[in-house]
């Protein structure tokens, strides 16, 4: 920021951005003897355009006469971009919370809950129930690189090629390769996904999983063990064309069993140290909370995490799934609920 006194207030590099009108008003405000101030663009005497706010006052005698303005130039440019990324941070933000489902399907026999908790407006995570054919309910939970309106739209648009390719598909796989054949072509290079997509399939109840790129989901016996680790296939989506997801792992589920989904923001959420949360802490909360609701359970696993990590400032976006399966006999459960049809 500097002052200068000045004769002529119009800058000596003019933009071009300012018309003459501009000018005109200009010099019929200070020559009335008020003070002018505004944000304009002005340029460097490289060529370079840059944002100030200038103000002009005009210095009177003792008369009443002009006899000089007084110019001060603050450089804007820095805090126009914070602005700017702010406002993209909002819209991303509005973009992405349309994205979350509002309630999970009833099914008959399963406990089925899922939360997103933000780190700041623009989430970069996303979890959804849609679904699929044959009218099992599909569970996704996902994570896009970079925070902002950009790779929100991103995951809007693989959004909506899951959830169309979904219903005509049973193969998570099947739908990866759809999915990644259609963001390959329009993902910008620093742009990925990373999807994990389970097919959950009741009753019988059985879950086949097909993961690209994603931090691995787990399956927890009725005694907290680990019995199967859900883990990624492939390159995140949208990295490579021509990259082919097979081999959907397949899971047979039986009564008060859990299958537990999130993205990298909770086991990375950092405590005293840098030392991180990490899944073995994840999975003893879970295990520990398996005969609570999955509701329940998610929020232990936030809380958990949150008293980890010294209640600062959350870094990274944590999105949870819960999956739990009902303790009682499968003949004692009424015929599964249909899921509801998404437009």
């Amino acid at each position: 920021m500097f002052g200068s006194n000045i004769l002529n207030p119009e800058p000596s590099l003019k933009s071009g951005v300012q018309d003459q009108e501009y000018y005109r008003a200009l010099w019929k405000r200070i020559l009335g003897g008020k003070v002018h101030r505004a944000m304009v663009v002005n340029r460097k005497k490289n060529g370079d355009l840059f944002y100030a706010e200038q103000t002009i006052t005009p210095i009177q005698d003792s008369a009443g006469q002009i006899t000089q303005f007084v110019s001060v130039i603050k450089d804007m440019t820095e805090r126009r971009k914070l602005e700017a990324q702010k406002i993209e941070m909002e819209l991303a933000g509005k973009v992405q919370r349309k994205l979350y489902p509002q309630m999970p399907p009833r099914l008959s026999g399963v406990d089925l809950a899922g939360a997103v908790f933000p780190a700041g407006h623009g989430c970069g995570d996303y979890s959804d129930f849609v679904d699929m054919a044959g009218g099992s309910c599909g569970i996704a939970i996902g994570d896009v690189a970079g925070h902002g309106l950009g790779p929100a739209l991103m995951m809007a648009e693989a959004r909506a090629y899951l959830r169309s390719i979904a219903r005509t598909r049973r193969d998570p796989c099947e739908v990866l390769n759809e999915i990644n054949a259609a963001l390959a072509r329009d993902m910008a290079d620093n742009l990925y996904i990373t999807l994990l997509l389970a097919r959950l399939d009741a009753p019988p109840y059985r879950l086949v999983c097909g993961s690209a790129g994603h931090v691995s989901g787990y399956v927890l016996d009725g005694k907290g063990r680990v019995r199967s680790v859900l883990k990624s296939i492939g390159p995140p989506l949208g990295m490579f064309e021509k990259t082919v997801y097979r081999g959907s792992q397949e899971i047979d589920l039986t009564p008060g069993e859990i299958a537990f989904l999130l993205t990298d923001g909770l086991v990375e959420s950092e405590g005293p140290g840098e030392e991180e949360f990490g899944a073995e802490r994840a999975l003893e909360v879970v295990r520990r909370h398996r005969h609570d609701s999955a509701q329940e359970i998610i929020r232990h696993l936030h809380r958990a995490a949150r008293r980890f990590s010294g209640h600062v400032e959350q870094r990274d976006d944590i999105t949870l799934v819960v999956c739990k399966l009902d303790s009682a006999p499968v003949a004692d459960r009424h015929p599964r609920a249909i899921l509801p049809r998404r437009h």
